[in-house]
């Protein structure tokens, strides 16, 4: 049978541990764990979710010899401080949220394969457990306040959330392994790796971080790229990336990096199919490869040295398709093309963008390089 059961009592979970395989879904209900304890005893399989929530009651949940889970669903259970299922290998998806007393689970040797992973509003600090599972389907993972160190063996992932995390100290991540992405935002990180990245399909974004870097040094082509309001950020490297070219809206924005006075690190990108927006204290921008802006260009500086000849110019030369504006000396930059994506320091685990842009690609330019430098590097 593929139907849910309902365990009301510590004799419907003897029941369930009977068995070897349990074919359905298990809802525990509020009260069911005696002594604060829930036991599903000797169960290898179960082919359904588990599913327990809104029971401050139960302290410790048990299923040592359980291997696969078709999923688990976890949710505000505030008294519960252990879970133990030592022997666990597969689960589908996997919600473990409001839990206030969870410090840690016991998955043995570690989970290999999940689904959507989603830890939210704990109070773990390791979650190697299914961190260093080789297939998980997506990740959520935010308010976790004492979670500092995260490590992931992926290859490949879809929709990838993190953060924030450890709002007091921040969160150092690591994909060393990880080659394509749908997408991936990251937020509150102290350090961030992601060495083999690729390609991600829709957006990469980097919103309200604490590192002071990022480099994605094999990072060909992504949909759109985002990296907002991260306060000590002063270098930005995508050497190999060509092309930002998502069908919905291929933004390259970068906005309100107090830190960030140069925009070099683009030495390959060559065409923008949306956007191109540009805010903060910048006092150069060097794009040596780009030939097509689809979409509007803004460049909106606090610098009182910026020079916006070039990128004044760029739209009559046909780089940039749609409109192109350009101010410097400007007390509050807040750029013009929409804001691709949202602010860094909200908590949402979202990496939608706001605004549909345009298609748009660039060419080089810097800080008083003139016109010659422009008409050498378009002929």
């Amino acid at each position: 049978s593929s139907s849910t059961m309902t365990v009301q009592n510590g004799g419907d979970a003897s029941a369930i541990g009977s068995c070897t395989t349990f074919s359905g879904s298990v809802a525990i209900a509020t009260g069911a764990a005696s002594g604060g304890t829930l036991d599903l005893g000797n169960v290898q399989d179960i082919t359904g979710t588990l599913e327990y929530g809104g029971d401050s009651g139960v302290q410790t949940i048990t299923a040592n010899s359980l291997k696969n889970l078709g999923g688990l669903n976890l949710t505000d259970l505030s008294a519960l401080s252990a879970l133990n299922m030592g022997s666990l290998q597969q689960v589908g998806d996997m919600t473990l949220e409001s839990l206030a007393a969870l410090g840690s689970f016991n998955f043995g040797s570690g989970v290999t394969k999940a689904g959507v992973v989603t830890i939210v509003n704990t109070q773990v600090s390791d979650i190697s457990a299914i961190s260093q599972a080789s297939q998980i389907s997506g990740l959520a993972i935010s308010d976790n306040q004492f979670l500092s160190n995260i490590t992931f063996n992926l290859n490949s992932v879809g929709v990838a959330n993190i953060g924030p995390n450890n709002l007091v100290n921040g969160l150092n991540l690591n994909f060393p392994q990880l080659v394509t992405a749908e997408s991936l935002t990251f937020r509150n990180a102290t350090s961030i790796s992601t060495p083999n990245l690729l390609n991600v399909t829709n957006t990469l974004g980097l919103y309200g971080n604490k590192i002071s870097s990022y480099a994605a040094p094999h990072l060909t082509w992504v949909g759109a790229l985002v990296v907002n309001d991260n306060p000590q950020l002063s270098n930005l490297s995508f050497p190999a990336l060509k092309y930002i070219n998502s069908t919905q809206n291929a933004t390259l924005q970068i906005a309100n990096n107090t830190k960030l006075s140069s925009i070099t690190g683009f030495e390959a990108l060559t065409s923008v199919n949306g956007n191109v927006d540009f805010s903060g204290n910048i006092d150069e921008i060097t794009l040596k490869s780009i030939t097509n802006v689809a979409g509007a260009m803004s460049v909106d500086t606090s610098s009182t040295s910026f020079d916006c000849t070039d990128i004044n110019n760029l739209q009559s030369t046909q780089v940039v398709k749609g409109a192109d504006n350009c101010t410097s000396h400007d007390a509050n930059p807040s750029g013009t093309t929409g804001n691709g994506g949202g602010s860094g320091s909200g908590g949402s685990t979202s990496a939608s963008s706001s605004s549909a842009a345009m298609p748009l690609d660039l060419p080089t330019f810097s800080t008083g390089a003139g016109i010659f430098g422009l008409l050498a590097l378009l002929f």
